[in-house]
């Protein structure tokens, strides 16, 4: 009986988890561009073109970096945040949007939780969360 429930509390976390599904990165000192963080996340970060979407939240881990250095759009699903813990890089020469996939609804945000180091140039933010 010990195992049957083990078993059924296994399965309820998992559950759980997968209702909050994310992605986050390892912490290992990887250097992420945006096609590196899609080939990462899955279906998470995903790049059409010159534009890329991020949905649900994306973490980048103490010691991991992501490097945005072109000017294109990243699109930001309404339950989609990026969390850096990491650092951020983003220093296109030509500007980089950040919009929500939808207007109206805007998106959750982009928070830093004790990052040092990110730099931010050249983007335009727009129908973010606070």
């Amino acid at each position: 009986h010990i195992m049957k429930k083990l078993f059924t509390i296994f399965v309820l976390l998992i559950s759980i988890s997968t209702i909050n599904a994310q992605y986050t990165s390892s912490g290992v000192g990887t250097k992420f561009t945006p096609q590196m963080l899609a080939d990462s996340a899955g279906a998470y970060f995903t790049i059409n073109g010159n534009n890329y979407q991020l949905s649900n939240l994306i973490t980048i881990s103490a010691n991991d970096t992501l490097e945005i250095m072109d000017g294109d759009t990243l699109f930001m699903a309404n339950d989609g945040e990026l969390r850096i813990e990491g650092v951020l890089w983003a220093m296109p020469n030509e500007a980089l949007a950040i919009t929500a996939v939808d207007s109206t609804t805007g998106y959750e945000g982009i928070t830093f939780d004790e990052s040092e180091g990110s730099t931010i140039q050249n983007v335009h933010f727009s129908y973010g969360g606070g």
